[in-house]
């Protein structure tokens, strides 16, 4: 579910709402995909670093 605060405006004609609907999920799954390359990166580093 996403939001912008604005309860009182929505799109109305039919591409605005699929223009809506598919930047919700573009936006979601592009944030996990930032989050689990961190994260990846994160726990390679700290593993090449025990290897030392």
């Amino acid at each position: 579910m996403t939001t912008l605060g604005y309860g009182d405006i929505s799109p109305t004609a039919p591409i605005a709402e699929v223009w809506a609907i598919l930047e919700a999920i573009v936006g979601q799954n592009y944030l996990v995909v930032l989050i689990s390359g961190l994260v990846g990166k994160y726990i390679s580093d700290k593993s090449a670093r025990k290897k030392m």
